[in-house]
């Protein structure tokens, strides 16, 4: 077996993601979360620690002890420098700046316009990349990797999103890597926002310990990230998750994609600020999310966010009916709703799912808010960082990024 065969390959992937998330693992351990077999996690390991990505250290003295020699235990090597991760959000940019190992240095939230282009969004994201870099006394060779987000399913294979009704426009048959490259000067991945997010709220937020989690971002749009058996999984083209056009039974406002019904024209915050003007609430610009905050205390308005979240839910139960996951993280401008929502998605639940699915799944608010996306993109660059890729041995393709 030689180094770019692709099943050693992809055996040292699960090995170096299970190192980062779990820190000090040993080979046992490593074969029971992997699943892979004893002699396959050795073989990749052995990559792994001749490439550099990988250390061994010193037996736990606090574990049990066992008969025999002590249990060898790996970590992820830490190396020196930077990785950046990058939310470009619809309305704000959030931007982080970490350690190797995923410790965040500084962050940095800007708004932008919502009609922004994407070569717009590409310089407003270079000027607080740089002013991260300027302010922590580092320059571009520092960083490792940069991983950014957008609010558009990204292809995994070509790194392009696709040219259709249904995508923002900012971002419509563009590669966003490429334009992103251009201006930032640093190597880039991009992956989709949703994505990001839920690999963030698995790692550190309310799916943290779930292998098996449904992560839905509402906001002007709708879309969900799906993590199952701990990994972040796209689909053929970058568009697994992609609900926001799920018609919805006995629903007909007209949707931006031309069809009636979308489950997007229900419940997105585009729809809720429609029919909030309706009833009187005053919705004059700024974040959606703060109108929510001020008006919680209304019942019209809190019965509008527990239809919203009824209509989520009578999808997210078909979902949970399929993937029958551990947990439902409500994330997006849409969580502000707090309570208001879940109760609307728990009734869905017990209405549509499974009664083994619906007793089984929580459904919880994200935990780690507004920064989920940004925090997801860091992860990312911590796992492309750690690579052997990264690290100038065996090539692995760019495109098989983590998300």
């Amino acid at each position: 077996m030689v180094d770019d065969d692709p099943r050693l390959l992809r055996s040292r992937d699960q090995v170096l993601s299970v190192l980062v998330h779990h820190g000090s693992v040993s080979r046992t351990e490593l074969a029971a979360t992997t699943g892979l077999a004893p002699g396959t996690v050795a073989r990749a390991l052995r990559g792994l620690l001749a490439s550099g990505a990988v250390r061994e250290v010193a037996p736990d003295p606090a574990a049990p002890v066992r008969r025999g020699r002590p249990l060898a235990r790996f970590v992820v090597a830490e190396a020196e420098g930077a990785v950046v991760g990058i939310d470009l959000g619809l309305s704000r940019i959030v931007a982080g700046l970490a350690s190797a190992s995923g410790t965040i240095v500084r962050e940095r939230a800007v708004t932008v316009d919502e009609r922004a282009t994407a070569a717009q969004l590409c310089a407003a994201a270079a000027a607080v990349v740089g002013d991260l870099l300027e302010t922590c006394g580092l320059s571009r060779a520092d960083v490792l990797r940069a991983v950014a987000t957008v609010p558009a399913p990204v292809d995994p294979v070509t790194g392009r999103v696709e040219d259709a009704p249904v995508v923002v426009d900012a971002w419509r048959g563009t590669h966003p890597a490429a334009l992103l490259e251009q201006v930032l000067g640093l190597p880039l991945i991009v992956v989709n926002d949703a994505n990001a997010a839920a690999l963030a709220e698995h790692r550190s937020g309310a799916g943290r310990g779930c292998g098996n989690l449904v992560y839905l971002h509402a906001t002007s749009g709708v879309g969900a990230g799906l993590v199952l058996d701990g990994e972040v999984r796209t689909g053929t083209a970058g568009g697994a998750g992609e609900i926001g056009h799920i018609r919805l039974h006995g629903a007909s406002e007209l949707c931006r994609c031309g069809q009636r019904g979308c489950l997007e024209s229900e419940a997105s915050t585009a729809a809720l600020a429609r029919k909030m003007v309706t009833v009187g609430v005053a919705v004059m610009g700024g974040r959606f999310e703060d109108t929510v905050r001020e008006h919680l205390g209304d019942p019209v308005v809190a019965r509008l966010l527990t239809q919203a979240g009824a209509a989520l839910g009578s999808v997210l139960a078909e979902m949970c009916n399929v993937l029958s996951p551990e947990v439902v993280v409500i994330g997006g401008e849409l969580a502000a709703g707090g309570e208001a929502v879940t109760a609307g998605v728990r009734e869905s639940m017990r209405r549509y799912a499974l009664s083994s699915v619906s007793r089984r799944v929580r459904i919880e608010l994200c935990g780690l808010g507004a920064r989920a996306a940004m925090l997801g993109a860091v992860a990312a660059a911590v796992s492309e960082a750690a690579r052997p890729s990264s690290r100038h041995v065996a090539a692995v393709p760019a495109a098989r990024a983590s998300l």
